[in-house]
């Protein structure tokens, strides 16, 4: 895998961390999330790119690393691709 591959990674505030592994696997999550109950991950985000009352939310970084889009609320396949796509090398 290069830096340039997509890749997916989630953040699950849940305070359990049985009540965050149960939703990840109910949920069947193909990808790896972190458990960050207290939010230390997304207090290392500029201010202002998500609000945590708004659960979920959606988070793209280009490869160069800067934020490439975000979305408060649930995104579906079709939107998360569209975005995703955009960044790809043609």
């Amino acid at each position: 895998m290069t830096t340039t591959d997509p890749q997916v990674v989630g953040i699950n505030a849940d305070v359990s961390v049985g009540e965050a592994r149960a939703f990840e696997e109910d949920a069947e999550l193909v990808y790896p999330s972190l458990h960050d109950p207290q939010g230390r991950q997304l207090l290392r985000l500029p201010k202002g790119v998500v609000n945590t009352a708004g659960y979920p939310f959606t988070i793209i970084v280009d490869p160069e690393g800067r934020l490439a889009a975000t979305r408060i609320g649930a995104i579906d396949e079709a939107e998360l691709k569209r975005l995703v796509l955009q960044l790809l090398p043609t």
